[in-house]
């Protein structure tokens, strides 16, 4: 597990896979944060972020795989859709397996949004 911390490890260690934290950056190294912009991918068990200048964004989009997740996106709703999104967040700072089923190469916790609109709003109406 790239990037895996020490107190992790040693939480793991003596307690079973069970001991391990249930957030991303409580058991692995995470970027300092940072503005974020792109483009968002929200269905049943995906959740694709695909970074500027990213125009489309799908499990089948080229390049790194980043899971999105944290706290301030619970608060837009369940909609499924594709989303242009601007938010602050730290990412995993060493490619590995995270995400739905650990096949995502990245993982970035979202700590908060600062624009979250459907692809095609601004055009609506």
């Amino acid at each position: 597990m790239p990037g895996i911390t020490e107190r992790c490890l040693n939480e793991i260690k003596s307690g079973g896979i069970e001991a391990m934290p249930s957030g991303t950056d409580k058991c692995f190294e995470m970027t300092p944060a940072r503005q974020w912009k792109g483009l968002w991918r929200r269905e049943f068990e995906n959740s694709r972020f695909c970074p500027s200048p990213a125009v489309s964004c799908s499990y089948q989009t080229a390049g790194d795989r980043i899971w999105l997740s944290g706290k301030p996106l619970t608060s837009l709703g369940n909609g499924d859709g594709l989303y242009e999104v601007e938010f602050v967040g730290r990412q995993t700072a060493h490619k590995g397996r995270y995400g739905h089923m650990s096949t995502f190469d990245h993982e970035i916790i979202v700590d908060k949004v600062v624009n979250f609109q459907p692809v095609g709003a601004a055009s609506a109406g």
